[in-house]
């Protein structure tokens, strides 16, 4: 199986919308309905795992309801942070999916996920255990001292930024986030593809996708629009091409 994990449980303070973020309507349709949408269409999927903030659980089922999300096999709350709402989706699972099956993990926030990351990454996961998406970094990078000032510097040719969904074989992923919670693993950032490597597993990358942008701040909406627009007007003169 291939499983989706949607994580909807943060409140997006950032944009400063007052509603968590994955709920504010873009050309009338929540962001959150967009990410489910991907899932919900794609024929690899067999199921979703919607993370959902406590508060808005209703409205989530609401959603799924009026944009005929079918896929979602359970709403389950969200919890203090991103990496443990995942746990939340995970701990749904267990018991319900097998060691070889397939967790793609994902923020709601994202609109854009591309049909061929998907595939890629799953491909990708069967080959090798997981599969991430990620893009050639493309800014100057620098870590930064105690008192602020350059420490030193990354050559971009060794860096990737790292896209959705992370995929990855469920009994690898549950064990490395079974270690972490025993407090078995090395000192590692608390995200899950850094978790999952610091119990020893690689990390494989996938091809992503320059549109597959995160929705973080009010500009990022903006973006989203004309993004929308754009691929609305692409269609519209597709069919109108098809029908000379």
């Amino acid at each position: 199986m291939d499983i989706a994990i949607v994580l909807a449980g943060g409140t997006g303070s950032r944009i400063g919308a007052g509603i968590p973020k994955q709920f504010i309507e873009v050309l009338g349709k929540p962001i959150l309905v967009y990410c489910l949408e991907t899932f919900e269409k794609h024929p690899l999927i067999d199921g979703i795992v919607l993370v959902c903030h406590k508060d808005y659980i209703q409205v989530a089922e609401r959603c799924c309801v009026q944009y005929g999300i079918s896929k979602v096999l359970s709403i389950v709350p969200g919890g203090e942070d991103f990496t443990h709402s995942c746990m939340n989706g995970m701990e749904y699972l267990r018991g319900r999916c097998g060691r070889q099956d397939n967790v793609l993990v994902v923020a709601a926030d994202r609109p854009f996920i591309a049909d061929a990351e998907i595939e890629e990454a799953i491909h990708l996961c069967n080959e090798h255990g997981s599969g991430i998406p990620v893009r050639k970094c493309a800014l100057c990078m620098f870590m930064v001292g105690e008192d602020r000032t350059h420490s030193s510097d990354y050559q971009r040719e060794n860096l990737v930024q790292i896209q959705s969904p992370w995929t990855f074989k469920y009994g690898l992923f549950q064990d490395a986030l079974d270690k972490y919670n025993r407090g078995e693993l090395p000192p590692c950032e608390n995200y899950p593809v850094a978790m999952f490597a610091a119990a020893g597993n690689e990390v494989y990358f996938a091809k992503g996708d320059p549109e597959n942008i995160k929705i973080t701040e009010k500009t990022d909406l903006a973006l989203m629009e004309q993004m929308l627009k754009e691929r609305s007007h692409r269609e519209q003169r597709q069919i109108s091409e098809s029908d000379r």
